[in-house]
């Protein structure tokens, strides 16, 4: 994929992107500020984007547990869970909106969890409480106990 068509793109935008180099590999780093917060989105190039573009949080660290970010494959990096209902129609002429889009959605589902630590405790909780669920719906459905998470008393 051509991504100096892509970098050129942003050069006229909002957001302050780079082209960057991690583990070898080339990327795409973003500069975005939340909450005097200066965060770098990382992406990692592909050959053919397939999705919607995906970013990695750089050393998150000082950001503490956050929400639907969770460890990755690359050290010093957190995979982004954004959600991806609202489906993308990737232009392949226009690979670039695609990535504008991807941004967005990124610093849309960060901002909250960084500036309101009440909703990033509550997703953290509803996350926690959906995978238990999934992970222990066979013991449960073999079980006739009761599941003092999921389950009223």
């Amino acid at each position: 994929m051509d991504y100096s068509s892509i970098f050129e793109y942003f050069l006229d935008s909002d957001f302050d992107i780079q082209p960057s180099s991690h583990f070898d590999l080339d990327t795409l780093s973003v500069y975005v500020r939340i909450e005097g917060r200066m965060l770098t989105l990382v992406h990692f190039c592909v050959n053919e984007l397939r999705s919607l573009p995906q970013f990695y949080l750089k050393n998150s660290t000082s950001l503490g547990v956050l929400a639907h970010v969770i460890n990755s494959d690359y050290e010093g990096f957190k995979y982004i869970c954004v959600n991806q209902l609202d489906s993308v129609s990737v232009n392949f002429e226009r690979p670039e909106l695609a990535f504008e889009e991807s941004i967005k959605r990124h610093i849309e589902l960060l901002t909250p969890l960084i500036k309101d630590t009440e909703f990033n405790k509550i997703e953290l909780l509803r996350e926690f409480k959906t995978n238990w669920n999934i992970n222990t719906k066979s013991l449960r459905n073999n079980s006739p106990k009761t599941d003092p998470v999921t389950d009223s008393v």
